[in-house]
């Protein structure tokens, strides 16, 4: 178990692009991408809403020293697909952790953002 960790935890610090996703897979509700790579002043988030219902999704974003940059929760429901969050003011260059929890399904993914 500890091998299959470390490889997962090289694996996401060697391809930023990298998604793994955790839980169950009868979400109703599913993160379809995280764009750009590299990110400069803003981060986009594409969902997929599989029924009617508003879903609460939480985004919680780290830089490589683990310091919490970022926590959000957002209501995403048919038609508010599409969420931004602007990064062109308190983040440096760097690589940054990027988790979504999503009905009880985790994403985790990094994102480079350049100057």
């Amino acid at each position: 178990m500890k091998k299959i960790l470390t490889t997962i935890f090289f694996l996401l610090m060697a391809v930023p692009a990298v998604v793994l996703a955790f839980g169950t897979d009868s979400s109703k509700i599913e993160l379809l991408s995280v764009s750009p790579e590299p990110f400069r002043e803003e981060l986009k988030f594409a969902f997929k809403v599989h029924d009617g219902a508003d879903h609460i999704v939480k985004i919680v974003i780290h830089d490589v020293n683990h310091h919490k940059i970022l926590t959000e929760e957002v209501h995403v429901y048919p038609g508010h697909e599409m969420l931004t969050i602007s990064t062109i003011d308190f983040w440096a260059k760097g690589m940054y952790s990027v988790k979504v929890k999503v009905d009880g399904k985790l994403y985790m993914l990094r994102k480079f953002r350049h100057d």
